[in-house]
């Protein structure tokens, strides 16, 4: 009896564990899959062997700002070499008796510039050396043309006769008290370059006068009254005296080219090379009679030299050819005298 009785509960509990899950199975919904969904197709872009390259949208570049070099600074145009005679200008001074003046000569005519005498313009253009209180015993003065300022550098107190510029117009050699000095464009370090020579064969050097620069490699030259012309380096080494010079012989001025050299030899010019070769007559004047005055300066173009001298009792500025072939006046004397050519530049004006 215990048996069946068992055997019914669990038949039952079986029937209820049924029901319960059909029960809930009942309340829940399903998962369905979603339904299928049209492939979205993909643009595809196949390009034609034949079509040209497709391009994106062109975005225009913005430009570079241009800019401008600034305007630049008017120079003078130098003058050819087919000019009269080859100068710009010719840079002199007058003995006008009161005071020594310094004009140029352009293609215009002369133009008083500047008080003073005795003018040398330096290699760059911007400076001019000159003497006040007379030739000989005047002091060196420098004017800067950029500024017009006048500057002492050097108080003479015994003789000068003349200076001249190295090649980068930072210095002044000029001769004074019998020997070749050199300084500074504002005066200083003054000191001699080149002084007398000690032995025998040379002589003493007292009178060395007149410096001249090579404007090719600054060697320097100048005149003794005694022994004709001098070369030496630029630094005043290996001195020489040239041969075929002499005594008296003076006012030695280089050629543009560094080849020749001209000088005055009893009121006629001459030039002749530094090593003594090809000593050459220019001028034929009759001595006593005619002559030419210091310094005497060669053109830009090396055709010419210029400088006063006297033909015939009339003064005035002459181009004397450097082949000899003949002198040609240029201007004559009016009221002062003329006295000593310095510089030509290859403008019209310094």
């Amino acid at each position: 009896m215990k048996t069946n009785k068992l055997f019914i509960v669990i038949v039952i509990l079986l029937l209820l564990m049924v029901g319960c899950t059909k029960s809930a199975a009942g309340t829940e919904t399903e998962s369905q899959p979603p339904p299928p969904q049209a492939d979205t197709p993909t643009a595809t872009f196949v390009m034609n062997p034949t079509d040209p390259p497709q391009e994106g949208p062109t975005i225009p570049a913005t430009p570079a700002p241009t800019l401008e070099p600034p305007p630049p600074t008017p120079v003078p145009e130098p003058v050819t070499s087919d000019a009269p005679f080859g100068y710009g200008f010719v840079l002199y001074s007058r003995d006008d008796y009161d005071e020594d003046t310094i004009w140029y000569l352009n293609s215009t005519g002369d133009t008083q510039f500047m008080l003073g005498s005795h003018p040398r313009l330096s290699p760059n253009g911007q400076f001019i050396a000159y003497q006040r209180g007379g030739w000989v015993y005047g002091d060196i003065y420098v004017r800067d043309l950029q500024t017009g300022s006048d500057t002492l550098i050097f108080t003479n107190d015994n003789e000068i006769n003349f200076y001249d510029w190295t090649t980068d117009s930072g210095q002044i050699i000029f001769d004074y008290n019998c020997s070749i000095y050199i300084m500074g464009i504002d005066g200083s370090n003054s000191r001699e370059l080149i002084g007398n020579w000690p032995d025998d064969d040379t002589g003493t050097r007292c009178w060395n006068d007149g410096p001249a620069i090579s404007p090719v490699d600054g060697r320097i030259a100048w005149d003794n009254i005694t022994f004709g012309i001098g070369v030496a380096n630029p630094d005043g080494g290996s001195p020489y005296w040239i041969p075929n010079t002499q005594a008296d012989d003076q006012w030695a001025a280089w050629s543009p080219d560094g080849m020749w050299i001209s000088f005055l030899r009893e009121g006629n010019f001459f030039k002749v090379r530094p090593d003594g070769s090809e000593l050459t007559q220019l001028t034929n004047f009759e001595v006593g009679i005619d002559w030419f005055s210091p310094a005497g300066a060669w053109g830009f173009n090396g055709q010419y030299i210029f400088a006063f001298g006297t033909s015939s009792g009339l003064e005035g500025l002459y181009a004397i050819a450097t082949d000899g072939s003949g002198i040609t006046k240029l201007t004559e004397r009016t009221e002062s005298s003329f006295d000593f050519v310095g510089s030509v530049g290859d403008r019209e004006a310094p």
